[in-house]
C-alpha cells in the first residue's frame, strides 16, 4: 500500500505548491510512483512541469463518479488530478475510498489542499504524513503552532521556504525549531530564496532537470526529507 502525504499550510505565498511538485519528482526519479493531488485553479503544478500553460479541468469529481481514475501525465512514474475547488457532499464522502484505490496503485500520492475547504479536512484525516511549509513572518509561525497542536503525531517534517539571511528570517527559523525541540518533527535545512529556481519554472521545468550547481543545495534538502520518510 502506498502513503499519503499531505502539504499542509494555514496561510498561502509560502510555496506549497513548489514543494508538492519537486518532492513528487524526486520520488519519482527514484522509481516510485507518484500521484499529485492538487486544488490548482491557478494551474500552478502543471505550470511547474510545462513550459506553455493550459487550462486543466479538475478530474477528481470525474474519476470518483466513473470509478476510474483520470489523470495527467506530468512525468515518467508522475501522475497528476486535479482536483475541483467545489464538490458536492455526496462527492466528498467517497474521497477516503478513492485514497484507498490510489494507495493500491502507488507508492507516494502527495497532496497539495487548500486550508479554508471542507475537503482539505477529509485529506487530513486519510494522510499518513504531514509536511509543513514555512517562511519568516508572525502569521505563518502562528499557523504552525496550532497545525502542530492539532495533528502532532502525523508532522513528519517543517520545511522553511523563500528563506532570507535576514535577522528577521533567522529569528523565525530558530523559534520553529524551539517550539519542536522535545518532538520527533524534522526541521529541514532552510530552502533559500533562488532566483534561478524562479526560472526554472518560467521554463516548466523541476530542480531536478537542471545541472546547474545553484540548485544543489536545494536539491540535497529535499533528498534529506526523502531519506527520512
Amino acid at each position: 500500500m502506498g502513503e499519503i502525504i499531505q502539504i499542509k499550510v494555514e496561510k498561502g505565498g509560502i510555496g506549497k505548491t513548489f514543494i508538492a511538485s519537486n518532492l513528487a519528482h524526486l520520488l519519482a526519479l527514484l522509481d516510485y510512483k507518484v500521484m499529485i493531488l492538487s486544488i490548482d485553479s491557478q494551474n500552478n503544478v502543471y505550470s511547474i512541469f510545462h513550459k506553455e500553460n493550459q487550462r486543466v479541468k479538475g478530474s477528481l469529481k470525474k474519476s470518483i463518479l466513473r470509478n476510474e481514475i483520470f489523470k495527467i501525465e506530468l512525468r515518467e512514474n508522475l501522475d497528476f488530478i486535479p482536483i475541483e475547488l467545489y464538490l458536492s457532499p455526496n462527492i466528498a464522502k467517497e474521497i477516503p475510498v478513492f485514497l484507498r484505490k490510489l494507495k493500491r496503485k502507488y507508492d507516494y500520492i502527495i497532496i497539495d489542499s487548500l486550508p479554508a475547504l471542507k475537503v482539505d479536512t477529509i485529506f487530513l484525516e486519510n494522510s499518513d504524513k504531514i509536511l509543513v511549509p514555512a517562511h519568516g513572518d508572525k502569521m505563518t509561525i502562528q499557523g504552525i503552532v496550532s497545525i502542530i497542536k492539532e495533528h502532532r503525531e502525523k508532522i513528519h517534517s517543517i520545511i522553511f521556504n523563500k528563506y532570507t539571511n535576514t535577522r528577521v528570517n533567522k529569528e523565525y527559523y530558530n523559534e520553529i525549531k524551539e517550539i519542536c525541540r522535545n518532538s520527533d518533527i524534522y526541521i529541514s535545512k532552510p530552502i533559500k530564496n533562488n532566483a534561478f529556481i524562479a526560472e526554472l519554472i518560467e521554463k516548466g521545468k523541476t530542480i531536478w532537470e537542471s545541472k546547474s550547481k545553484k540548485v544543489i543545495e536545494t536539491q540535497e534538502i529535499f533528498k534529506d526529507i526523502v531519506r527520512r520518510f
